[in-house]
């Protein structure tokens, strides 16, 4: 039934149970990287590492991991002991992303590249407002409230689209944040897209489903 698609949509997934977003975080996919690595007791970098590491994402549930030769020039030596340690280094983190269920690993020039399963039916809900057009329609935007079924500690953003008596150029949203000030999507073409942009500021899992 409706009601009850509605209270799937409203539940946090069970991989993010706890999670507290934050603005600029880590995608999810990232994160499970970072958990993995975490558990394995491999360090990012510190003062007894021969090699740190670099993790970014890399397209849709991707994670790019470069190791970085710490005392030596560039992220790769070139040959000797050096080389063949950094080589044991990326066999070594392959084996432990396997153990971590991410089966979908690359070998990189500078290091691996590592797909992370997305959970079963996870999604994030955006939830759009009623469109406020400012007292006597003189507003200079179009504004709806956003909120997140999910993470109501989520707050201050609402979806703007220009308008105004004069405005004649395309209707393309963006996010605007009450209380800072900050702007996200500005280059976004609809309202999913906006959304989709909001949610990974946050590091929220896709897709994103957007509600009206």
């Amino acid at each position: 039934t409706e009601a009850a698609d509605d209270a799937r949509g409203r539940q946090v997934p069970a991989a993010e149970e706890g999670y507290e977003p934050a603005p600029g975080a880590r995608s999810y996919a990232e994160r499970q990287v970072l958990a993995a690595l975490e558990t394995a007791g491999i360090p990012l970098k510190g003062e007894a590492v021969e090699f740190s590491l670099t993790v970014m994402e890399r397209g849709e549930n991707g994670v790019q991991v470069a190791i970085h030769h710490t005392s030596g020039p560039g992220a790769k030596p070139r040959r000797g002991a050096a080389r063949d340690r950094w080589e044991l280094r990326r066999a070594e983190l392959l084996m432990e992303f396997l153990e971590a269920g991410m089966y979908d690993v690359e070998m990189l020039t500078v290091g691996l590249a590592v797909k992370v399963p997305r959970p079963r039916g996870a999604e994030t809900i955006v939830q759009l407002g009623e469109r406020d057009y400012g007292h006597n329609f003189d507003a200079k935007f179009i504004e709806r409230p956003v909120s997140f079924p999910q993470y109501p500690q989520i707050t201050g953003w609402v979806m703007r689209l220009p308008w105004g008596e004069r405005y004649m150029g395309p209707m393309w949203p963006w996010m605007h944040h009450r209380g800072t000030g900050e702007n996200l999507g500005r280059h976004a073409r609809d309202e999913h897209q906006a959304a989709r942009i909001l949610a990974q500021h946050y590091g929220l899992l896709e897709p994103v489903r957007v509600w009206s």
